[in-house]
């Protein structure tokens, strides 16, 4: 029988993307409403809960490597003579009923959930706890159908605030599990997001970051047009408080003239855009599924660049995918070299069960897909420098996200990273007027 601590101290693990770390902030909020105190997963806890992702070969073996901790950790506290309650959810999970419950990795685990019902996780297992359960309950479902999860955050410890907005992506591009793992595209109801960030802004959030799985896919399940994300920001721009507004990955032809000079004219938007752009080779853009050319890419870096002076822009983007030549490659290096992102996250290519690129012809060795990642970093850090450089004395609005008795870091609109030294006034989530130099990164 369970010992039951009149506040049981739960540990959170999360793994992956950003719409992970918003759900499982939405999760730690609902055990907290129900009386659970939090730690950190690598403290001595009642419950462990793994917020799982699946998206690469690697992202899958730090996910089991986490499950295994947490289960050692259940071991050890059964033998002192306590219980602990192991919860594994998310993308990693989801994989685990879509391959039809083949893997060992979850022998021992009290709850498996995947993506679906996170928002009954901690209800869930307060129930566990109360009555004493021990056999386990595993709540997967497949993907086909399901509506969107009502998950809710109140107050957010993060001065930058996720907000989720959907779920789902119908691209299907030929590398990419995720279609699989996280269903098709479902909005959240724009009233509840707009709740959502009254109540963030209330309690403190300096900046909201709207993210999904495909953001600029929101509403497009009854509207195949961008107007519903445009019509979203417009009221989320309204919103007493909010001074600034940014978004989750976008796919580069969310761009079109009409939304970004629409974009350009709301309230709060900052000038820094994430976009997945993914290579820079128009046979590889073809081959994964991107329906977009480079060339299109550079007029869309163009538009954006008229709408919002001083902007700045990262990027994904994936080396090594099946059948990327040499030529595919320098082209890819040329592109980063002219665009000029501020980071590009770069991915070697993974292979996939049940995509369509795993069974492609002509797969990448790991050793050139490695070679080739540390090339592009290369390039990529020498035209950051370069993006930095042209900044240099320019005067910006830092926000404040963390300070020590000396020091404040923050971001500039644009998203360029400052350490200044700290003054009476400054707070956390403040606003501070600040002149830009590379020597303050």
């Amino acid at each position: 029988m369970m010992q039951k601590a009149m506040k049981p101290r739960v540990g959170m693990l999360t793994l992956g993307c950003r719409v992970n770390q918003y759900e499982s902030e939405a999760i730690a909020e609902g055990f907290t409403t129900l009386g659970f105190s939090l730690f950190s997963f690598e403290d001595s806890c009642d419950i462990y809960v793994i917020n799982t992702c699946a998206v690469t070969k690697e992202s899958e073996r730090k996910s089991r490597q986490m499950i295994r901790r947490a289960l050692r950790k259940k071991e050890k506290a059964s033998r002192e003579g306590r219980s602990v309650l192991v919860v594994v959810c998310g993308c990693y999970a989801q994989q685990y009923h879509q391959q039809g419950y083949a893997f060992p990795d979850f022998e021992g685990v009290s709850f498996l959930s995947g993506n679906v019902g996170k928002d009954k996780i901690a209800s869930s297992i307060a129930r566990m706890w109360e009555e004493g359960l021990e056999t386990p309950i595993n709540v997967l479902q497949g993907m086909a159908g399901v509506a969107y999860d009502p998950l809710f955050i109140r107050r957010s410890e993060k001065v930058r605030a996720f907000v989720k907005i959907q779920d789902g992506c119908n691209s299907f591009c030929t590398y990419c599990i995720v279609p699989y793992l996280r269903g098709r595209v479902r909005s959240r109801k724009k009233e509840e997001i707009l709740r959502e960030v009254e109540n963030l802004v209330e309690n403190g959030a300096g900046e909201i970051v709207l993210t999904g799985i495909e953001t600029g896919a929101y509403g497009t399940e009854e509207n195949r047009r961008h107007l519903p994300l445009l019509e979203l920001v417009q009221a989320v721009s309204r919103i007493p408080g909010v001074h600034r507004i940014s978004f989750g990955s976008l796919k580069p032809d969310v761009f079109t003239e009409s939304f970004t000079e629409a974009l350009s004219r709301c309230h709060g938007i900052l000038p820094h855009f994430h976009l997945s752009v993914q290579n820079g080779s128009d046979p590889v853009l073809k081959a994964m599924g991107r329906r977009y050319t480079i060339g299109q890419v550079n007029e869309i870096l163009a538009r954006i660049r008229t709408y919002f002076p001083r902007v700045t822009f990262s990027a994904d983007m994936i080396v090594g995918f099946p059948g990327e030549t040499e030529e595919d490659f320098q082209n890819t290096l040329h592109f980063i070299k002219e665009a000029g992102f501020l980071h590009v996250h770069i991915f070697p290519y993974s292979q996939r069960e049940g995509t369509a690129a795993a069974k492609y012809a002509h797969q990448i060795a790991p050793i050139i897909k490695k070679q080739r990642a540390a090339m592009l970093a290369e390039e990529a850090k020498r035209a950051a420098r370069g993006i930095k450089h042209t900044f240099e004395g320019q005067s910006f609005s830092l926000l404040i996200e963390s300070m020590d008795p000396t020091h404040v870091v923050g971001h500039t609109e644009n998203n360029l990273e400052m350490k200044i030294p700290r003054h009476p006034e400054d707070r956390v989530g403040g606003m501070r007027t600040v002149n830009y130099t590379h020597q303050n990164r």
